[in-house]
């Protein structure tokens, strides 16, 4: 094949991609690599999130993932007290450090820190703070 028909090929794929963007919006990316007598492609396909929709999706993964250390509730964006740095304000998971999964970020200096999810759960209350219906109960004044 010569490289004249693999241009060819490759901009004939890339004009279909481009449609299929347009027409169905999602995210189109595609690698190309030649070799002598042939052209070999990568395509990824995603699907296009609105900002709506990708926040949407990562309440449902902080939520799940607060479940899967302990917690009855979504704690990203919780603020707790912290003995010696302050307020600390959770951040995101970083599910690889298995011993510090959960990160967070001081409120008046910005520093990261991570924490283990017991320390998380004694700093924001232990499990009766935490949970939800005892969050609902504290504020209707039933406790």
């Amino acid at each position: 094949m010569t490289r004249d028909k693999q241009q060819q090929i490759s901009k004939k794929i890339s004009d279909f991609l481009l449609t299929l963007r347009r027409e169905d919006g999602v995210i189109t990316n595609m690698r190309t690599n030649y070799k002598n007598d042939s052209v070999q492609f990568d395509i990824l396909i995603e699907e296009e999130y609105t900002d709506e929709k990708k926040q949407t999706q990562l309440d449902i993964q902080y939520t799940e993932f607060s479940k899967k250390y302990g917690f009855t509730q979504n704690i990203v964006g919780m603020i707790f007290e912290h003995p010696k740095l302050g307020e600390v304000k959770v951040s995101h998971f970083k599910t690889n450090n298995r011993k510090y999964p959960i990160i967070g970020y001081t409120v008046n200096g910005g520093k990261g820190y991570k924490f283990t999810p017991i320390q998380v759960k004694s700093y924001l209350g232990g499990d009766k703070l935490i949970n939800r219906n005892s969050n609902l109960d504290l504020l209707l004044g039933k406790s």
